[in-house]
Parts: C-alpha cells; structure tokens; sequence
C-alpha cells in the first residue's frame, strides 16, 4: 500500500456551513471506504462514505449546491472535485 493511501492526503473540505477547513482524507486499509477526518486531530474517529455508494465523481467547482454556495474563483475549477453518494457529496479542494 502507498504512503499516500495509509496517511492520506490534505484536502480544503467544503461543507454546507461555515468556511471550508483542512481535512486528512486517505482509504481505509480495505480501500472499500474514503474516510477524512481533522489533519490537527491525528486521533480523531474519522468520517467516511463507503465507495460502494459513489453514484459519481465530478471535477469542477460549480457541480453541487455546496460547491456553488462558496462561489469559488475559476482558477481553482481543475482543483475541486465531488464525491457524490447516495446521501451525501464529500466536496474537496487540492491546490497541488
């Protein structure tokens, strides 16, 4: 397993309320769930969606209400991406 995969990855979370915040978002060891959680708070339980619930994967900036509510720049379009499951959308920013 790659270290990105067992110590993730910091992404800019979007939520539907408050600013956005960084997020340590990595797989579980099965690789069967996405999970993040707060990258200050190592021990944090983390949150997840099961990848058996992604219905879709979008890229851009402007494809989900929580997306468009932050009314984020064109430049950061190629950065953004949208998970999107069966209840809920995990909408996240990587500026590498």
């Amino acid at each position: 397993m790659d270290e990105v995969t067992i110590n993730g990855t910091e992404f800019l979370k979007y939520g539907r309320y408050g600013k956005p915040h960084k997020r340590m978002v990595s797989f579980d060891s099965a690789k069967s769930c996405i999970l993040w959680r707060d990258s200050k708070i190592p021990t944090e339980k983390p949150r997840s969606i099961f990848c058996s619930d992604i219905i879709n994967v979008i890229i851009g900036s402007d494809h989900t209400p929580v997306m468009k509510k932050h009314l984020i720049p064109i430049e950061f379009d190629q950065s953004c991406i949208s998970i999107i499951s069966k209840k809920r959308t995990l909408d996240l920013r990587h500026d590498d």
